[in-house]
């Protein structure tokens, strides 16, 4: 990890939240898309009048494992191991445990990350869960375990700030927003592929020091500050990989297709991602977004992951 003094480009801060206004005015009231669906159903799994517990924690994490492919299902009793582990952490309610999670966010962020060398959520993260066939550990699960906080923090009405996730798409996504963001690299860095809780911390702080340099506290919506930033990072993330049937509804993924790809009959998914990324390209001159997707936001983030160079 490396910290530099960090120099931002205002007018790109600004282009920046002005999406993300965008992405909030989008988002807060739902959609039709995929993305939207699945939001709302992992959500409806921390509705407070449902009687908490050890088996909701568990059907809660079943979801969000299914919904964003962390995979745990594929290892013996993982998702067993962390529902026990979160359930004994608060065993009467969601509001010990958000308290925890809170706590550990606010201390890391403000006193970094010796301060929560002996914290509760830190030695969550830092557990190992399931077996593998031949009984080995399977190890740590943090990707899982930031998206069930992230969560657990979404569903409280009055959080204004929220977790932050650690995903492969924001991951990937963080030095190109922060290349464009900020000036001459001046930006912090950390290890690709995080595999132990320290290496997640700088990630956690990295995202926070991001999330202060574009200013998301003055976007005025209905979003927490990482879930915004989040869906932002996720929505250039599936653009980089020309992969959208989770940001459009059928009939614009489908116009969206029909219009860039030559033909799709008989091609497999990676021939129409490459379709798409030549599309994307304009063969030698500028693009635009489909005139036939309907979406408004769909066309705004085109012409942002151009800015991007994605």
């Amino acid at each position: 990890m490396t910290t530099k003094t960090a120099i931002v480009d205002g007018a790109k801060a600004t282009a920046i939240k002005t999406l993300m206004g965008d992405i909030d005015s989008a988002i807060s009231p739902g959609g039709s898309n995929l993305y939207y669906k699945n939001r709302e159903i992992i959500k409806s799994l921390f509705d407070p009048t449902t009687p908490y517990t050890e088996d909701v924690v568990y059907k809660r994490l079943i979801v969000i494992d299914a919904l964003y492919s962390t995979n745990m299902d594929r290892r013996y009793y993982g998702i067993e191991d962390m529902a026990c582990t979160i359930y004994g952490l608060s065993p009467t309610d969601d509001d010990g445990l958000r308290k925890l999670v809170r706590e550990f966010r606010d201390d890391l962020f403000s006193r970094g990350v010796s301060a929560v060398s002996s914290d509760p959520i830190k030695a969550v993260f830092d557990k190992d869960y399931g077996i593998h066939k031949n009984l080995d550990s399977a190890g740590t699960a943090m990707s899982l375990l930031s998206k069930y906080f992230y969560f657990l923090l979404l569903t409280d009405p009055t959080e204004k700030t929220g977790f932050p996730i650690y995903d492969r798409l924001a991951r990937d996504m963080y030095p190109n927003v922060c290349k464009y963001l900020y000036k001459g690299n001046s930006y912090r860095t950390f290890v690709k592929h995080v595999k132990t809780i320290d290496q997640l911390c700088d990630y956690f702080l990295a995202l926070n020091e991001l999330r202060i340099a574009i200013g998301i506290c003055s976007v005025r919506g209905g979003l927490q500050e990482f879930d915004l930033l989040d869906a932002y990072l996720w929505r250039m993330g599936k653009f980089s990989e020309n992969n959208f049937s989770l940001m459009l509804d059928k009939a614009d993924y489908s116009s969206l297709i029909t219009t860039a790809v030559s033909s799709v009959k008989g091609i497999s998914s990676g021939a129409v991602k490459a379709a798409l990324r030549e599309y994307r390209k304009g063969k030698g001159k500028e693009n635009v977004c489909p005139s036939v997707i309907a979406d408004p936001l769909f066309a705004k983030l085109w012409d942002h992951a151009k800015a991007l160079r994605i």
